[in-house]
């Protein structure tokens, strides 16, 4: 069964959280809309449209205290990763 764009959304981020990306990033775009809404429990943030991706704001310089294989973690909820040119 496909999963919705919300709990396909939920389970990238809480990969993202298990391997502690989410410690040094944030959510920012349509998505970051729904959760306000949620997290105080109001409908004054309703998002009018959401798009597909997660848009993630990664400070300047990043802030990551591991290197994580994003490929694997997107790989296990069934995402087909595909590197375009020699840079990835």
């Amino acid at each position: 069964m496909e999963k919705s764009q919300y709990d396909l959304c939920v389970s990238v981020l809480r990969q993202l959280d298990e391997a502690h990306v989410l410690d040094g990033v944030v959510i920012v775009g349509s998505w970051c809309v729904l959760f306000y809404e949620r997290y105080f429990n109001t409908q004054a943030y309703r998002a009018t449209i959401r798009t597909r991706d997660i848009d993630i704001a990664i400070p300047i310089p990043p802030r990551f205290v591991r290197n994580v294989d994003l490929a694997d973690k997107l790989g296990q909820l069934g995402f087909v990763i595909d590197f375009k040119g020699s840079d990835g």
